[in-house]
């Protein structure tokens, strides 16, 4: 297998390839992005010294790469609105310019725009949630060299998805950035964390900031302490029968010496092949007993829940019979076991909602599919891009008069309550710095920053959008007030906002029950979704026990 490396600067290459690393992966966020949109994670999901800054630099970086015969990517997988475009087209410019290999991303409609223009390699980041074979084909019509798998997928699963969709090469995480929620559903912000100075410490210089808190904000941390060293070392050989050429190593940002000690254990890993001593190893490098990425069980995701109450928690409206859920996968089944009493004759409106679809569950939608292909006043609300091609081609085929309309979960949303705090004044302090100990003060987000928080990226993919059939999209609540048109697209606006999901595990025993307070607003769980409600609190839903 061969691993692709986070790597931050140039004279870090050397080591890196020494030690296993076969191609890297680097952010880039300079002064002319920062001084529109801030530090914020915004071009990566990833902030502060996890991105390079310097053009000088980068050229530097990707010159050596090149002379040790490395490919390297540059991440652009956050989550883009319609006035980062140009920003994004810029940095790959500069990219192509400095003689980088690829890039990284997750925005279908972000790769459309870029592969016109820039001849490089197009990697579907993880963020980009490709669960099923279906999404991985849509993403390789688009022009994706490469897919990165989700890492709630199974090795099994990820399986089926590369032999369903051959062509792309396909990547998986095998070491590091362990997350409780599904990454690219999350909207929880991600800022830069400061640790606060001793009290009577003297500053030595003052700065201002939209987040003079020092706090990091990760969701995350609300729920669990986060694993460490995770990795995927017993499962390299069972992830390369299944397909999966490429393992990802996270810490982007973490110290040379952490990603040497990861990879040089890997390698260790792909020599020794037991998984006993490997487990040995493990603890003996690392302190403590594994984490593993992929563990032996395989989630049961398809045998129906509890059925009760869906997530579709819309404003008033003449309103159609609701099945199914945002985001549990079980809640196909239980589309499947009601359709039989609509009848194709049946002159009620149906709204069925599409949770994202793993492998295991194509077969169930298809079905479901079947049933409605000529059923009028039907609507499918699709929440992973494999759903949303798979009803296009069938609708394109007159196969299908469903109305198509794109689920919240792919929105493209800010709907983190923190950020309503954070456009008001806030009280800062001293903290540590590389360079020294300094006062934050608040000063108000950059324009451009509030603007993107406030722009879904369904308002720049419409065109994408309605090429595939799509005619509406579904707009939670946010803390900053979304544009009221979406480019001729029908808009629905629910009375919830989905804030992250956590990844189905096949029992229901983590789902439902959980709440935390988050910037004046309590969040909520409704089966594997985390939300808030903009009214009063929806009626309890399955899987919801509080």
């Amino acid at each position: 297998m061969r691993f692709a490396v986070p790597i931050l600067e140039a004279t870090e290459v050397g080591p890196l390839a020494e030690a296993g690393a076969a191609e890297f992966y680097c952010g880039y966020q300079d002064a002319a992005w920062t001084a529109r949109f801030g530090d914020h994670d915004s071009a990566s999901r990833r902030q502060g010294r996890a991105n390079l800054s310097d053009p000088g630099a980068l050229r530097e970086l990707a010159a050596e790469a090149r002379k040790n015969d490395r490919p390297i990517s540059l991440a652009l997988n956050g989550r883009v609105s319609a006035g980062q475009l140009d920003d994004c087209r810029r940095l790959a410019e500069l990219w192509c310019q400095c003689g980088g290999t690829g890039i990284i991303l997750r925005d279908p409609a972000l790769l459309t725009l870029l592969r016109k223009e820039f001849p490089l390699r197009y990697t579907a980041s993880l963020l980009a949630v490709t669960v099923n074979a279906a999404g991985a084909q849509l993403w390789r019509e688009l022009g994706a060299d490469r897919i990165v798998l989700p890492r709630f997928l199974s090795p099994e699963e990820m399986g089926a998805v590369a032999a369903g969709t051959p062509g792309p090469e396909y990547e998986a995480m095998v070491m590091g950035d362990r997350c409780l929620f599904i990454d690219g559903f999350c909207r929880s912000i991600h800022a830069v964390g400061r640790q606060r100075a001793v009290p009577g410490t003297e500053p030595q210089d003052v700065r201002y900031t939209w987040n003079p808190t020092g706090s990091s904000f990760h969701l995350c941390g609300e729920f669990c302490t986060p694993a460490s060293d995770p990795c995927a070392a017993c499962a390299l050989a069972e992830l390369e029968s299944c397909g999966v050429t490429v393992g990802k190593l996270g810490g982007r940002g973490l110290p040379l010496e952490t990603r040497l000690r990861w990879l040089r254990f890997l390698q260790l890993a792909e020599r020794e092949k037991s998984a006993p001593v490997i487990r040995a190893a493990y603890r003996e490098r690392f302190g403590h007993a594994c984490c593993c990425y992929y563990p032996d069980a395989k989630p049961d995701r398809k045998t129906a829940a509890t059925k009760g109450e869906s997530t579709d928690h819309c404003s008033p409206e003449a309103a159609p019979t609701v099945l199914g859920h945002h985001g549990c996968p079980r809640a196909l089944r239980e589309i499947v076991e009601t359709l039989p009493s609509f009848s194709d004759g049946q002159s009620s409106a149906l709204r069925l909602v599409i949770p994202p679809l793993m492998p295991g569950l194509f077969a169930d939608f298809e079905e479901i599919l079947t049933r409605i292909s000529q059923r009028e006043r039907t609507e499918l609300v699709l929440n992973d891009y494999g759903a949303l091609y798979c009803a296009a081609a069938r609708k394109r085929g007159g196969a299908l008069k469903a109305e198509l309309t794109l689920g919240v979960l792919l929105s493209g949303q800010e709907t983190d309550p923190v950020l309503t705090d954070l456009t008001q004044p806030q009280d800062g302090g001293v903290f540590w710095e590389s360079d020294g100990c300094v006062e934050l003060r608040w000063s108000p987000p950059p324009e451009a920053l509030q603007a993107h928080w406030r722009c879904p990226s369904a308002l720049h993919q419409a065109g994408l959008l309605r090429s595939l059939g799509v005619t509406g999209v579904e707009l939670g609540p946010q803390a900053l007030e979304p544009p009221l048109e979406l480019a001729g697209l029908r808009v629905r606006r629910l009375d919830s906002a989905v804030v992250s999901v956590f990844p189905c595990r096949g029992d229901c025993a983590h789902c439902g029950g959980q709440t935390v307070q988050r910037a004046g607003k309590r969040l909520y769980s409704d089966r594997n979704l985390l939300l808030w409600s903009s009214g009063p609190r929806p009626g309890k839903a399955a899987g919801n026990a509080g």
